[in-house]
């Protein structure tokens, strides 16, 4: 695959402002965490049997997913270089915010595929709904696919969800194994709605 680097990760707060982060700057989720009440965002394994799966899924209906591509411009206001370009941010819905993973391209809604991803710090919740420019000189975002998911597993290093909306199918994120643990690999796979809760052991 080809390289995406990410020498400087960064992500907007409140004010608006841009933080930059070292590369190799843990910002996972704690291990063994339960970050909330629901039962749905643990980090340490996946709901083990099928009523417990369908209870997750109808309390996770209403979370919320999308695609935005991210049009970078040449240099930022304050001198940063754009070396990512162009690239798409799949943001998922998610207590603390929206979990964020760069990557180069997109695979279109009915196309299975692996990418190479970068985990971004965590998003505000506008984005998804928003479309425009980005401050300070950012760039621009468009939505280019949006939908709902459903939760099957959280953990520092594994997300996977069932997508239902914008495509239809399981998308599993994982870590590298790379010293930068910014590097992901972003998996999906077209799958009926009606196999959807049962974890497919290949993976």
């Amino acid at each position: 695959m080809t390289s995406f680097p990410l020498p400087v990760a960064w992500t907007l707060n409140s004010d608006d402002r841009k933080l930059p982060r070292r590369p190799g700057e843990s910002h996972a989720p704690a291990a063994a965490a339960e970050i909330s009440t629901t039962g749905l965002w643990r980090g340490d394994a996946p709901l083990a049997n099928a009523a417990a799966r369908e209870a997750a899924r109808a309390d996770s209906e209403s979370l919320r997913y999308v695609v935005l591509f991210h049009r970078w411009p040449a240099a930022t206001a304050d001198g940063f270089t754009a070396a990512r370009g162009d690239h798409y941010d799949w943001m998922f819905e998610s207590p603390e915010g929206l979990l964020t993973w760069a990557t180069e391209r997109r695979l279109s809604a009915d196309e299975a595929g692996v990418l190479e991803a970068i985990e971004l710090p965590l998003h505000r919740t506008a984005y998804l709904d928003y479309e425009g420019p980005v401050s300070r000189n950012r760039g621009e975002v468009r939505r280019v696919e949006s939908g709902r998911f459903c939760l099957i597993t959280r953990t520092v290093d594994r997300f996977e969800v069932d997508l239902r909306g914008g495509r239809e199918g399981r998308l599993r994120i994982t870590r590298g194994h790379l010293v930068d643990d910014l590097s992901w690999r972003l998996e999906f796979r077209i799958q009926p709605v009606a196999d959807s809760n049962v974890a497919d052991a290949r993976w």
